[in-house]
């Protein structure tokens, strides 16, 4: 392995700030050997945030994994700030996406709230960004950007009904989600009176 050694920023910034992926990949220790403090990790990933938003505002459609990246470095119990940036990010750039990007972004906002706990207004904003996207892909012509019909191994899964059927399972999905958490809440508030 003829591979150059990265700096600790490159390493960390490379790794999407994820110290699970640099582990998978046997370069946790490595990384550690440098002792970042906790400030200049915090440092990096606004950083990183600030990249991927900036790539995310600029190409949407192309760029959609940026978005991913930006979801999986926020702390959900201490981040609201930056759930809010990536709330507004999606809503300005929701007119230049094209269907399957709304339904990729979509999804991941679904991923987002199954497997973090966030604050009532943020699930309330969430799940209505999430549904306004999926109600365009669903009700609109699917409309596929040149980017992913490039792409080969997505050729045979961008047909207008294999999107929209897509979208209507997410939805659902979502509603459920909601409608379940809500529940779990009112359960136990109603354990706790």
């Amino acid at each position: 392995m003829n591979e150059e050694k990265r700096s600790p920023k490159e390493l960390f910034m490379s790794y999407g700030c994820s110290f699970f992926h640099m582990h998978r990949d046997g370069l946790y220790d490595e990384y550690k050997s440098h002792e970042i403090s906790n400030a200049q990790e915090k440092e990096w990933k606004i950083e990183f945030r600030s990249i991927a938003l900036a790539k995310f505002e600029d190409n949407p459609t192309e760029e959609v994994h940026s978005c991913y990246r930006y979801l999986d470095t926020i702390d959900f119990d201490t981040e609201e700030d930056c759930i809010d940036s990536i709330i507004d990010s999606i809503k300005r750039r929701k007119g230049s996406m094209d269907s399957f990007s709304k339904l990729l972004v979509s999804e991941q906002l679904c991923d987002t709230l199954q497997s973090n706990k966030i604050d009532r207004v943020r699930l309330k904003k969430i799940k209505s960004l999430s549904q306004s996207l999926l109600h365009d892909v669903i009700k609109e012509p699917a409309n596929i950007d040149a980017y992913y019909k490039n792409l080969g191994y997505l050729r045979d899964k961008l047909g207008e009904p294999d999107i929209t059927d897509r979208a209507s399972k997410a939805l659902e999905q979502i509603n459920q989600l909601r409608t379940s958490r809500w529940s779990q809440f009112l359960s136990r508030s109603a354990l706790q009176s």
